[in-house]
Protein backbone atom coordinates (compact mmCIF):
# COMPACT_ATOMS: atom_id res chain seq x y z
CA UNK A 1 0.00 0.00 0.00
CA UNK A 2 1.39 3.40 -0.93
CA UNK A 3 1.90 6.08 1.70
CA UNK A 4 0.57 9.34 0.31
CA UNK A 5 1.72 12.89 0.97
CA UNK A 6 -1.56 13.40 2.82
CA UNK A 7 -0.74 10.59 5.22
CA UNK A 8 2.81 11.83 5.80
CA UNK A 9 2.22 15.55 6.12
CA UNK A 10 -1.43 16.06 7.04
CA UNK A 11 -2.14 12.78 8.87
CA UNK A 12 -5.10 12.04 6.58
CA UNK A 13 -6.25 8.74 5.12
CA UNK A 14 -8.14 7.90 1.94
CA UNK A 15 -10.80 5.18 2.04
CA UNK A 16 -14.15 4.16 0.60
CA UNK A 17 -17.14 6.03 2.03
CA UNK A 18 -19.31 4.38 4.66
CA UNK A 19 -23.05 4.85 4.95
CA UNK A 20 -22.41 6.83 8.13
CA UNK A 21 -20.24 9.33 6.19
CA UNK A 22 -23.09 10.79 4.14
CA UNK A 23 -24.24 13.30 6.75
CA UNK A 24 -20.73 14.77 6.81
CA UNK A 25 -20.42 14.60 3.00
CA UNK A 26 -23.71 16.54 2.79
CA UNK A 27 -22.38 19.24 5.11
CA UNK A 28 -19.14 19.37 3.12
CA UNK A 29 -21.13 19.73 -0.12
CA UNK A 30 -22.91 22.76 1.35
CA UNK A 31 -19.59 24.25 2.48
CA UNK A 32 -18.09 23.70 -0.96
CA UNK A 33 -20.52 26.19 -2.56
CA UNK A 34 -20.92 28.86 0.16
CA UNK A 35 -18.83 31.26 -1.94
CA UNK A 36 -21.22 30.92 -4.91
CA UNK A 37 -23.98 33.52 -4.58
CA UNK A 38 -27.39 31.97 -5.16
CA UNK A 39 -26.12 28.38 -4.99
CA UNK A 40 -28.77 26.23 -3.33
CA UNK A 41 -28.19 23.86 -0.43
CA UNK A 42 -26.83 20.61 -1.80
CA UNK A 43 -29.51 18.29 -0.37
CA UNK A 44 -30.73 17.41 -3.89
CA UNK A 45 -27.20 16.53 -4.98
CA UNK A 46 -26.71 14.36 -1.89
CA UNK A 47 -30.05 12.60 -2.42
CA UNK A 48 -29.08 11.81 -6.02
CA UNK A 49 -25.80 10.32 -4.81
CA UNK A 50 -27.62 8.19 -2.22
CA UNK A 51 -30.12 6.94 -4.83
CA UNK A 52 -27.51 6.44 -7.54
CA UNK A 53 -27.60 3.21 -9.52
CA UNK A 54 -24.94 2.39 -12.05
CA UNK A 55 -21.17 2.24 -11.96
CA UNK A 56 -19.55 4.43 -9.33
CA UNK A 57 -16.18 4.48 -7.68
CA UNK A 58 -15.81 6.90 -4.80
CA UNK A 59 -13.43 7.86 -2.04
CA UNK A 60 -13.32 10.02 1.05
CA UNK A 61 -10.41 11.63 2.78
CA UNK A 62 -10.57 11.52 6.54
CA UNK A 63 -8.68 13.61 9.07
CA UNK A 64 -9.00 13.03 12.81
CA UNK A 65 -12.07 10.86 12.23
CA UNK A 66 -13.85 13.48 10.10
CA UNK A 67 -14.46 13.41 6.34
CA UNK A 68 -12.75 16.42 4.72
CA UNK A 69 -13.07 15.45 1.05
CA UNK A 70 -15.19 13.31 -1.26
CA UNK A 71 -14.50 12.32 -4.85
CA UNK A 72 -16.28 10.04 -7.29
CA UNK A 73 -16.71 9.03 -10.90
CA UNK A 74 -20.05 7.64 -11.89
CA UNK A 75 -22.05 6.58 -14.89
CA UNK A 76 -25.69 5.50 -14.69
CA UNK A 77 -25.33 3.22 -17.73
CA UNK A 78 -22.01 1.79 -16.57
CA UNK A 79 -20.36 2.25 -19.96
CA UNK A 80 -18.22 4.75 -21.85
CA UNK A 81 -21.01 5.97 -24.17
CA UNK A 82 -21.85 9.09 -22.18
CA UNK A 83 -18.64 9.20 -20.20
CA UNK A 84 -18.24 9.26 -16.45
CA UNK A 85 -19.12 12.28 -14.38
CA UNK A 86 -16.49 13.34 -11.87
CA UNK A 87 -17.24 14.97 -8.53
CA UNK A 88 -14.78 16.57 -6.09
CA UNK A 89 -16.31 17.90 -2.89
CA UNK A 90 -14.17 19.75 -0.39
CA UNK A 91 -13.87 23.06 1.36
CA UNK A 92 -11.62 25.08 -0.96
CA UNK A 93 -10.78 27.57 1.81
CA UNK A 94 -9.20 24.82 3.94
CA UNK A 95 -5.40 25.17 4.20
CA UNK A 96 -4.93 21.64 2.87
CA UNK A 97 -7.55 21.92 0.08
CA UNK A 98 -5.12 21.49 -2.82
CA UNK A 99 -3.52 18.42 -1.23
CA UNK A 100 -6.98 16.92 -0.63
CA UNK A 101 -8.09 17.66 -4.18
CA UNK A 102 -4.83 16.27 -5.62
CA UNK A 103 -5.17 13.01 -3.69
CA UNK A 104 -8.82 12.54 -4.65
CA UNK A 105 -8.03 13.26 -8.29
CA UNK A 106 -5.10 10.82 -8.20
CA UNK A 107 -7.35 8.07 -6.83
CA UNK A 108 -9.99 8.81 -9.47
CA UNK A 109 -7.34 8.73 -12.22
CA UNK A 110 -6.36 5.26 -11.01
CA UNK A 111 -10.03 4.24 -11.24
CA UNK A 112 -10.27 5.68 -14.77
CA UNK A 113 -7.21 3.72 -15.84
CA UNK A 114 -8.37 0.49 -14.20
CA UNK A 115 -11.81 0.67 -15.84
CA UNK A 116 -10.35 1.88 -19.16
CA UNK A 117 -12.70 4.86 -19.12
CA UNK A 118 -12.39 7.00 -22.24
CA UNK A 119 -14.47 10.05 -21.28
CA UNK A 120 -14.74 12.00 -18.02
CA UNK A 121 -16.64 15.23 -17.54
CA UNK A 122 -17.52 17.74 -14.80
CA UNK A 123 -20.36 20.25 -14.42
CA UNK A 124 -19.61 23.25 -12.23
CA UNK A 125 -20.79 26.71 -11.31
CA UNK A 126 -19.00 29.20 -13.57
CA UNK A 127 -18.24 31.36 -10.52
CA UNK A 128 -16.26 28.57 -8.84
CA UNK A 129 -12.93 29.77 -10.21
CA UNK A 130 -10.69 27.95 -7.71
CA UNK A 131 -12.13 24.57 -8.67
CA UNK A 132 -12.29 25.36 -12.38
CA UNK A 133 -8.70 26.61 -12.42
CA UNK A 134 -7.63 23.48 -10.54
CA UNK A 135 -9.25 21.27 -13.20
CA UNK A 136 -7.95 23.33 -16.13
CA UNK A 137 -4.40 22.96 -14.83
CA UNK A 138 -4.79 19.19 -14.50
CA UNK A 139 -6.03 18.13 -17.89
CA UNK A 140 -9.59 19.41 -18.37
CA UNK A 141 -10.97 21.82 -20.98
CA UNK A 142 -14.16 23.87 -20.89
CA UNK A 143 -16.59 22.48 -23.47
CA UNK A 144 -19.87 24.24 -22.78
CA UNK A 145 -21.15 27.31 -20.94
CA UNK A 146 -24.86 27.75 -20.21
CA UNK A 147 -27.47 28.93 -17.71
CA UNK A 148 -29.52 26.52 -15.61
CA UNK A 149 -32.04 27.54 -12.97
CA UNK A 150 -30.58 31.03 -12.78
CA UNK A 151 -26.96 29.91 -12.44
CA UNK A 152 -24.16 30.13 -14.99
CA UNK A 153 -22.71 26.63 -15.39
CA UNK A 154 -19.90 25.12 -17.38
CA UNK A 155 -19.05 21.62 -18.46
CA UNK A 156 -15.44 20.51 -18.54
CA UNK A 157 -14.11 17.45 -20.36
CA UNK A 158 -11.01 15.48 -19.45
CA UNK A 159 -8.31 15.68 -22.10
CA UNK A 160 -5.82 12.98 -23.08
CA UNK A 161 -3.45 14.58 -20.54
CA UNK A 162 -5.79 13.51 -17.74
CA UNK A 163 -6.92 10.20 -19.24
CA UNK A 164 -3.38 9.04 -20.07
CA UNK A 165 -1.76 10.14 -16.80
Amino acid sequence: MRITQLEKIFNMITREPLKSDWKTIAALADLSVTHISGAPKQARWVQKRLEFEGTRLHHVIESAGRVVGYGSIENPAGDNAEGYRLFLVLEWTDKSAIAIAEELLARLREDVERLKITAVWVREYAKDRAFIDFLLSRGFDITKEYDYEGQALINLQATEQFLAA
